[in-house]
């Protein structure tokens, strides 16, 4: 009696190892994996009926001991997902709800894949991502990844106006722009952006993602003492045409018998007179902006400056202050 309750005891405890053992292999994170990182994701049933709708299938439930608060911050976001998903919409028609997770893991970063399908005349899939920072023990946004920069959400909205403009099956009719809720995981080097149907293809292409290449991004900080701030001038910044121009990527040729400066890149091309304020990004569509380009000399050298607003409205580069009075520009070349 005493053998036979001991193999009993062996062979459920076998069946338990080889679950958990499974289990992590398809979440692509291994038991020694699990316990570096402190963090365990298991898989709870769902099984709910109500008015108008069914839900089943799994959801993923995140113990992390080292850190009560944050394993209740990442389920409380699942349980939204859910809720939102399920309770979100009133709808006329029955709907059944699928749910199912995954994980996608580089290095210390892990993201917790939920994905929802549901189906009334046609199926409707959705994915939702949680990313976590295991080394800082936080959850994170595009603004929290190192790799992307200050700029980082505008250079996400130019990775994905540039992959619109190069799928023809992309539009960015229901795009509605890139901010930090938006969903993503990384993979090596490769931030990869979530998108729902809909968002920016039509919804029988399902899901869609977009790859931001993070080697593709240019980074420049401009320092206080490079540009011109006119105090007279509502403190509008000039900054030095050439030196940022060429550090994004353009090629700039400078005229000194017409006084023209002429900025290309690949198909790209406009031009600034001097002390004219008219500029375009397209040829025959011209605007004024803050100032005409100007010379002046900075730090010892006549330099041919133009408002800062230039960059971002004509040339398609994006800045912001760094805090410390420093400029940073960015701009994403794939």
């Amino acid at each position: 009696m005493k053998k036979a309750y001991r193999l009993l005891v062996m062979t459920l405890a076998c069946v338990f190892i080889l679950a958990h053992v499974t289990y992590d292999a398809n979440a692509n994170v291994n038991r020694s994996a699990a316990r570096n990182s402190r963090i365990t994701v298991e898989g709870r049933a769902v099984s709910e009926r109500g008015l108008g709708f069914t839900a089943i299938g799994e959801l993923p439930v995140v113990s992390f001991p080292s850190n009560l608060l944050l394993e209740d911050e990442i389920n409380e976001r699942i349980d939204e997902i859910f809720n939102t998903e399920v309770f979100g919409v009133r709808r006329p028609v029955a709907r059944t709800f699928v749910f199912s997770h995954s994980i996608r893991r580089s290095e210390d970063i892990v993201t917790i894949l939920i994905s929802v399908s549901s189906a009334v005349n046609r199926p409707v899939q959705n994915t939702f991502g949680i990313t976590v920072d295991l080394n800082n023990e936080e959850i994170i946004s595009l603004s929290d990844i190192s790799g992307l920069g200050i700029n980082a959400l505008q250079v996400a909205q130019q990775a994905v106006e540039y992959a619109i403009s190069q799928n023809p099956n992309f539009s960015n009719v229901n795009f509605s722009g890139i901010d930090n809720s938006r969903s993503f995981y990384l993979d090596g080097s490769s931030v990869v952006l979530l998108f729902n149907e809909g968002e920016i293809a039509p919804v029988h292409l399902g899901v869609q993602n977009v790859r931001l290449e993070t080697d593709s991004i240019v980074n420049m900080i401009l320092n206080r003492d490079s540009f011109v701030i006119r105090e007279d001038f509502y403190n509008l910044n000039l900054i030095p045409l050439r030196l940022v121009a060429e550090a994004m990527g353009y090629d700039v040729a400078w005229n000194a018998v017409t006084r023209t400066g002429n900025i290309t890149r690949d198909q790209f091309e406009t031009s600034v007179i001097l002390n004219r304020n008219s500029y375009y990004r397209v040829r025959g569509v011209t605007r004024s902006l803050e100032s005409a380009p100007t010379q002046l000399v900075v730090s010892g050298t006549l330099k041919t400056l133009v408002p800062l607003s230039f960059f971002d409205q004509i040339l398609d580069v994006v800045y912001s202050e760094d805090g410390n009075g420093n400029i940073v520009f960015s701009a994403y070349r794939p």
